[in-house]
C-alpha cells in the first residue's frame, strides 16, 4: 500500500525535495528516519554511478547499481544507520519469501 502512495506523490510532478517531504510525512517517525536514509543512500549511489559513466567511460548497468546499493547499505548499517537496518531487513525477508 505504501508503494501506491509513493507513486501517486511522484506522478503529481512535484520537485524532488517536495516529493521527499510529502513521502516522508506518510510514514511514522521511526520508519521515516529509515526512509530518509534510503533516499540519501540512493542519491549517493546514483551520483557515483553517474560519475563512473561520465568520467570513466563505464557503460551503465542496472545490476551493478543494485549490487553497489546493497553493499553501500551494508556499510551504512555497520556505521550505525539503525533506521535503515529495519527497512533493509524487511525488504530482504520479502525477497527471500519470493524466491
Amino acid at each position: 500500500m505504501g508503494n501506491i502512495r509513493l507513486f501517486a506523490l511522484v506522478s503529481k510532478g512535484s520537485r524532488s525535495f517536495d516529493w521527499w517531504q510529502q513521502a516522508r510525512n506518510t510514514f511514522s517517525k521511526v520508519v521515516g528516519r529509515g526512509f530518509n536514509s534510503l533516499v540519501m543512500l540512493e542519491a549517493w549511489i546514483l551520483w557515483k554511478e553517474r560519475n563512473d559513466i561520465v568520467f570513466n567511460g563505464v557503460p551503465p548497468r542496472l545490476d551493478r547499481v543494485l549490487l553497489r546499493a546493497q553493499e553501500e547499505a551494508d556499510h551504512w548499517m555497520l556505521a550505525g544507520a539503525k533506521s535503515l537496518r529495519g527497512l533493509v531487513a524487511a525488504s530482504r525477508s520479502g525477497e527471500q519469501q519470493l524466491l
